[in-house]
């Protein structure tokens, strides 16, 4: 994903028909927390996640451990999440907090097969009340250092 097809102001992310599994263009509304994150991290180009960035880096792992998520379950990449982790948190919490299966699955952009077999996991509503709460903090972030050209 890139920064361009992120429209705050109309509250939605493009997501492209050149890639996902269905491969349909679409617009995803944002969500207050994803807004949230996405706000405080924004810039004007580029992908939405560099990882030669070391703001979002020591970002996103300090999220990862307030989170408590788990780490992968082979102890030779423990420092590593399980494949899709994000995807498959985002699917089990959205339909915790709306309760509506058909919604979840069209945010998402997947089949009722798809979700059914992969994304869902039963998951208390308190639990997806309180991971919706995540927000970041507000400290602002250090600027990126100047390039040299």
């Amino acid at each position: 994903m890139r920064w361009e097809k992120i429209d705050f102001s109309k509250g939605h992310v493009e997501v492209a028909g050149k890639t996902g599994k269905k491969r349909q263009q679409r617009f995803v509304e944002l969500n207050p927390t994803a807004r949230a994150w996405l706000w405080k991290y924004r810039s004007a180009q580029g992908r939405v996640f560099d990882p030669e960035d070391s703001r979002t880096r020591k970002a996103w792992d300090n999220l990862r451990k307030a989170c408590g998520w788990k780490l992968c379950s082979f102890p030779e990449k423990e420092d590593e999440f399980e494949h899709n982790v994000l995807r498959h948190c985002y699917g089990s919490y959205m339909l915790a907090k709306t309760q509506n299966r058909d919604r979840t699955i069209e945010l998402m952009g997947t089949s009722l097969v798809t979700f059914a077999n992969h994304y869902r996991v039963a998951m208390p509503e308190d639990w997806a009340e309180a991971y919706w709460k995540i927000l970041p903090d507000e400290t602002p972030l250090p600027r990126k250092a100047e390039q040299k050209v």
